[in-house]
């Protein structure tokens, strides 16, 4: 029981974050990790866990009671590691991956190399950017909001690897005297 309630604890610890959105197309709040990292968020939504709306501890506590009452009895299973190039356990069957994650990308580099390029005119990439997040959100473009929140979200990752960036192009055309 114990495992259960934890369950329900994590789902309600899980939507009770300041780092919660508010999802349009459900009239709810969004996740924490609506990506693989824990982001920085504009506004935040807030939920009442003593409430009957969305984000209540109840709800949590039904969430973990329908996701137990799904486990499978009796399922056999097996797991193991290998060259996924030189093995035959998956041949003439359909295989689901793991997606690289976002900052596995080079997007952030590619980002930061731009915002290099752009100079002092980066920070008005910044601010479109989070325009569009506005303009995508409020005609419930969900998709295309998330995208460009999560280029806001990178910017202070993407100006530190700009500021690196040129700073070696600067330690480069200085290292033998040449201005």
């Amino acid at each position: 029981v114990g495992v259960y309630l934890r369950f329900a604890i994590s789902k309600l610890a899980d939507r009770g974050s300041t780092i919660c959105t508010w999802f349009t197309e459900r009239d709810s709040t969004r996740n924490t990790f609506a990506r693989q990292s824990i982001p920085m968020t504009w506004d935040y939504a807030e939920t009442n866990p003593f409430s009957d709306s969305a984000g209540n501890a109840m709800s949590s506590v039904e969430w973990a009671e329908k996701a137990v009452s799904l486990f499978a009895a009796a399922a056999v299973g097996s797991a193991g590691q290998g060259d996924a190039q030189n093995q035959s356990v998956s041949t003439d069957k359909p295989v689901s991956t793991d997606p690289p994650y976002y900052d596995n990308t080079g997007g952030e580099s590619a980002a930061a190399a731009l915002a290099t390029n752009l100079g002092a005119r980066a920070e008005v990439a910044r601010e479109l950017a989070y325009r569009l997040y506005t303009v995508a959100e409020r005609k419930k473009r969900a998709q295309e909001a998330l995208r460009y929140n999560a280029l806001v979200q990178s910017w202070p990752e993407i100006s530190r690897l700009a500021r690196e960036s040129g700073t070696r192009r600067a330690e480069q055309t200085t290292l033998f005297g040449q201005e």
